[in-house]
């Protein structure tokens, strides 16, 4: 059965009438069945989801075909819009399990695209595996050795970006970015931007291809903070060695273009409740009433300007006995230090909603990380608590885009924690 929350909003949006078979996975399974008969196919899972109300949604899943596991997507949009099914076929699919590479049912307005492809990331082409070796010769041309590795799907965010695994004879040698065009350019001059320093470490870019929009990087064999989260003194611990990593990217002063002020935090954070108040409204009067405490007190922040990682959270730090790695720069501009701090709080707040942190072990690591970067910024515990409260407003839509049951529930328990966060007579006292 699809979450309630997931049949009110396909009871909303009636301008996509292909809404309700994306968040359906019992429906999704079973127009497959009925398309490809000759194959078994399993339960579908979705994992992902991006939704512009009125115009359009893309969900990823997962799912076996024959036996074999293998992810697709699917868009929907708006037929009165500006998207036409016909552009999905404009490069020639890569045939998989189905057999078909693309998908489109017109009567629904929605396109299924069979991993790896993909509308708008040229590279995924790179999982072909008969042209994979030419490919990657031209994305790594230095480094002809690894035009044989296998590749590995590690993260993946439909028509945004996906981050593989390149691994030869078994052993991990390189990690591989790809964007759509239009987003390269800036991932480019950031992954060009930082340098290490100390005990900070910034991976060493070994190759990149506008041709592709693709950037590979060294493969850096160290843990993931995510990776301790089960012992909370050795967290706390890496957490602070963090901080300081991160008061050491702070102090450098790469060329970069963006620039993030008060005003654009601002903006992200109305975006971020207006698609929470579609999704969710009974949250509407409650979420508005606290935006609008957190936004004033923003505009009132005495903002500084430094190199910002822009998307700080735990699984971006790598570390080992010696240092501390930082990736994925995706986002990195110049804005008040305080946007990572922040971030990395309202993360360690989502670790702790999903029972993957002790209760209040979030508060005791953003303690900790404060105190390994205070050496670089000085950052008092209202301004903190503010930035956490904005960072948490950011993230209200994640329980909805990472498909969580029960996600209107969670979207609520992420407003109660700002909330706690954001009392007036508890931050002033």
């Amino acid at each position: 059965m699809p979450e309630q929350g997931d049949t009110n909003l396909v009871r909303q949006e009636s301008a996509m009438p292909g809404l309700g078979l994306l968040l359906d996975e019992t429906r999704m399974q079973e127009f497959l069945a009925r398309r490809f008969p000759e194959h078994e196919i399993s339960p579908v899972r979705s994992c992902y989801a991006r939704y512009k109300p009125g115009t359009s949604c893309i969900v990823s899943y997962r799912m076996r075909v024959d036996g074999k596991a293998i992810r697709f997507y699917a868009r929907c949009h708006n037929p009165r819009g500006a998207i036409k099914l016909d552009n999905a076929l404009e490069r020639r699919p890569i045939a998989g399990p189905l057999g078909d590479g693309v998908i489109v049912d017109e009567a629904m307005a929605t396109t299924i695209y069979v991993f790896p492809n993909d509308h708008n990331i040229r590279a995924m082409r790179v999982f072909d595996e008969d042209r994979r070796p030419r490919r990657l010769r031209r994305i790594m041309p230095s480094h002809p050795e690894l035009a044989r590795c296998k590749l590995k799907i590690l993260r993946y965010k439909p028509e945004r970006r996906a981050v593989a695994r390149l691994t030869l004879r078994r052993v991990p040698r390189a990690t591989i970015r790809m964007y759509p065009a239009s987003f390269f350019p800036d991932a480019r001059a950031r992954a060009w931007a930082f340098s290490s320093q100390g005990s900070l470490r910034i991976p060493t870019v070994i190759g990149d291809s506008s041709r592709y929009c693709a950037i590979s990087y060294e493969w850096i064999d160290r843990a993931p903070l995510t990776e301790v989260l089960d012992d909370p003194v050795a967290f706390c611990a890496e957490s602070e060695r963090a901080g300081d990593a991160l008061a050491s990217l702070h102090r450098q002063r790469p060329a970069l273009h963006s620039m993030y002020t008060a005003g654009d935090l601002c903006s992200a954070i109305e975006s971020s409740v207006a698609l929470a108040k579609t999704l969710n409204p009974e949250i509407t009067e409650r979420v508005s009433s606290l935006c609008d405490k957190l936004l004033q007190a923003l505009m009132l922040h005495p903002w500084t300007s430094q190199a910002v990682h822009g998307d700080f959270s735990p699984d971006q730090v790598l570390t080992d006995e010696h240092y501390v790695s930082v990736i994925d720069f995706d986002r990195a501009g110049y804005g008040d230090p305080l946007l990572d701090i922040g971030s990395f709080g309202a993360q360690l707040i989502l670790l702790e909603s999903e029972g993957k942190l002790a209760p209040s072990q979030a508060e005791a690591c953003l303690q900790h990380l404060c105190e390994g970067h205070r050496a670089g910024y000085s950052a008092d515990d209202r301004s903190v608590r503010l930035f956490t409260a904005c960072a948490l407003l950011r993230l209200l839509p994640e329980p909805f885009r990472y498909r969580k049951s029960r996600w209107t529930e969670k979207m609520a328990g992420l407003i109660e924690r700002a909330e706690e966060l954001w009392i007036p007579e508890a931050v002033d006292a």
